[in-house]
């Protein structure tokens, strides 16, 4: 290619390949990567601007990067469709011609100087060799491994962190009920019979419920701004929740508490697929939900010294609920204030750093589509996995609430009591992030998820056929629950992420397996009873039996995969693996041959 010394026309037409659209004169967009729909109506487009210059960018690292013959097929494509207009094939990228024109957004531009380096000779007959990448143009294109490893360390430090504290927060003020009732919660509220789990019910329904809203909300608005304004509402109701006096005070305060952190569930999960790739993001949701288990470690030592101030005019489980929801109102404004709405517009990475800045499902900020919203809907996979976060998410509510009263069989103190939930809650988080390296590592999802609920289910059986007095196997089998039960929900999100292109689709698909999962608090709020207590025999085995349904439920799920695979190797005749796929083929998902599962 050659500088030209004319300059692009005050009106032209700029190919926007990443949605699809196109308008003459207006620049609505970059090339990020070929999409095989523009392709087959390439014709069809430039046909209803004729006459008008069309200008093509080079693919450039601004969010992807892109396949050599892919690249190329896009633009010969669109030379052969434009035989009467001139096509300026630009040198630079998308995010230099912002950068000239100093455009915070995609708006019109009209010019008479160049922008960028541009080719203006185009031959009367089409010479594909003048339009070929060289070998120096590929490398050009090839990401600097110092460049993705100071990226990497940047979002790590200026994300996880706050990440993590956001989810401690949340789990601390879900789960603290478990705590308070150890520290005379009932007596004080004057709760009978099962008015105690009617409570945790209505949390866990909003809980529940909320998760496809906040979705919803998270996706429209923002996750970095709805995420702290989730986090200062239910910190406020778990302060409030202190002034309570009674049962029907207590189920109201759970009830908004419960919608908050329901709206709060899916969000990070859809907020993290936006700044790391598919290989990446395990280990981030791991440090995430990881900020569980350290809940319950922390919740633990909190609950130990608070219950041992004497106070006349306040009980230690109101002290306790007014520290942890003043904390978490505090780190929802800082997380307000610091965290970045998506990699482009983070002020601590350079601009080089923001082109390297890739989603691990291919999208970064995509416009708002209900059809692309509600499309998992008319995939059956997407029943089946709700069906498996039903399963594991009984496990993980009983790890998060009723840890205390599992324990409380073995006849400790009340200060006791909560003190020994922080041992099997330290060595979950070691389980944890050995489980999310490994699983990362070796790019496998399936197997460690079967591992998960394999270690919960044999917790539960352990725990319903011993004896009360048999304290050591005993607390053996709730560190075995603890360990299984926090893994899950990790290696879950990453899993049905990595496989779900669209950006509007993970959010409605998370939101949609959140409330799944979350749905399995009201199982285990309802068959861990008083009048079960203080071996739950009943509600372990039943807890067992949902594992090993999720275990069938990943062997099928991971065959059908595993022939996908095998099908689409034979039909391209190569042998690929996940890891293989370029990311530029991962936006049309399943669509693109291409495609292979993560299993």
């Amino acid at each position: 290619m050659m500088k030209s010394d004319k300059t692009p026309a005050k009106d032209f037409l700029v190919v926007d390949v990443r949605d699809d659209d196109y308008e003459g004169g207006n620049i609505k967009g970059a090339m990020n990567y070929p999409s095989r729909e523009f392709l087959l109506n390439v014709d069809k487009l430039v046909a209803e601007t004729k006459d008008v210059p069309v200008m093509v960018f080079h693919c450039t690292l601004s969010q992807v990067r892109c396949v050599a013959s892919l690249k190329r097929e896009t633009r010969e494509n669109i030379i052969d469709a434009a035989p009467e207009q001139a096509v300026y094939v630009l040198r630079n990228g998308f995010s230099d011609f912002q950068i000239k024109y100093k455009l915070e957004k995609n708006t019109a531009v009209a010019t008479t100087e160049p922008a960028v380096d541009y080719d203006a000779s185009r031959p009367a007959k089409y010479d594909r060799s003048q339009y070929e990448f060289t070998a120096e143009e590929l490398a050009a294109y090839d990401v600097d491994p110092a460049v993705v490893a100071r990226l990497r360390r940047k979002l790590d430090l200026h994300l996880m962190p706050i990440i993590f504290c956001m989810y401690l927060f949340s789990a601390l003020d879900r789960g603290n009920l478990g705590n308070a009732k150890t520290d005379g919660l009932n007596a004080d509220l004057g709760l009978v019979g099962n008015q105690y789990n009617n409570i945790l019910t209505v949390q866990s329904v909003t809980f529940s419920t909320m998760a496809v809203v906040g979705g919803y909300l998270s996706k429209r608005f923002g996750a970095a701004r709805m995420m702290p304004m989730y986090m200062i509402f239910w910190g406020s109701m778990a302060m409030i929740n202190s002034a309570c006096k009674n049962y029907s005070g207590a189920i109201a305060v759970r009830y908004f508490l419960g919608t908050f952190e329901g709206f709060f569930g899916p969000t990070v999960p859809i907020y993290l697929t936006s700044f790391y790739t598919r290989g990446e993001l395990a280990r981030r949701l791991a440090v995430w939900y990881s900020a569980a288990a350290f809940s319950g470690a922390f919740s633990g030592l909190l609950a130990y010294g608070v219950f041992q101030i004497n106070s006349s005019k306040i009980g230690g489980w109101q002290i306790l609920f007014l520290l942890e929801g003043g904390m978490t109102i505090v780190c929802g404004a800082i997380a307000f204030i610091l965290l970045p709405l998506f990699p482009q517009r983070a002020k601590f990475l350079s601009e080089k750093e923001k082109e390297t800045a890739v989603d691990s499902s291919k999208m970064i900020d995509a416009p708002f589509k209900w059809s692309e919203f509600l499309a998992p809907a008319k995939d059956w996979k997407f029943y089946v996995l709700i069906i498996f976060a039903l399963c594991y998410g009984t496990a993980s509510s009983t790890a998060t609430t009723f840890l205390p009263q599992l324990l409380s069989r073995f006849g400790f103190s009340t200060v006791k009591t909560n003190l020994y939930t922080v041992a099997p809650n330290l060595v979950a988080v070691c389980y944890l992030f050995a489980i999310a390296f490994l699983s990362d590592y070796t790019r496998q999802r399936t197997l460690f998820l079967m591992l998960a609920l394999a270690t919960t289910m044999t917790g539960c059986i352990i725990l319903a056929a011993e004896p009360v007095s048999a304290i050591g196997v005993g607390y053996f089998a709730c560190f075995l629950i603890q360990c299984g039960a926090q893994v899950p929900t990790v290696i879950f999100h990453s899993w049905h992420n990595n496989n779900d292109p669209s950006e509007n689709g993970r959010a409605f698909r998370t939101g949609c397996l959140t409330f799944a999962a979350n749905a399995g608090s009201l199982i285990s709020a309802n068959i861990f009873l008083d009048t079960w207590a203080p071996k739950y025999t009943k509600a372990l085995i039943i807890s067992a039996c949902l594992q090993m349904l999720g275990i069938t439920i990943l062997l099928v799920m991971r065959t059908y995969m595993m022939l996908q695979n095998r099908a689409r190797n034979r039909e391209q005749g190569v042998n690929w693996a996940s890891k293989d796929v370029p990311t530029a083929v991962l936006a049309e998902g399943p669509k693109h041959p291409s495609f292979r599962y993560v299993l």
